[in-house]
């Protein structure tokens, strides 16, 4: 709702005028809720991200061929930056 209808509701009905300030704050408030959640998500996948790669580029060559992984190929993967899928 635009500002200058809200103000004008202000003037003739405070009943309405909250009512309407109520919409707005709760619309807010759900797209802000939304994009922490997004947030929280990717914040996540980026812990994961570096913990999954520390460890690769921990294992010993039987685990990684184990994993039919080579140890280059695996030193790859660990180099990437965490933000880097």
């Amino acid at each position: 709702m635009p500002v200058d209808i809200l103000l004008g509701l202000a003037w003739r009905s405070l009943p309405a005028f909250v009512a309407a300030l109520g919409a707005l704050w709760a619309r807010f408030a759900g797209r802000l809720a939304a994009a922490g959640a997004t947030l929280g998500a990717l914040l996540r996948t980026w812990r994961q991200r570096r913990r999954s790669r520390a460890e690769l580029a921990e294992m010993d060559d039987l685990a990684l061929r184990d994993l039919g992984s080579s140890r280059a190929q695996a030193l790859f993967e660990a180099s990437k930056p965490f933000w880097r899928a």
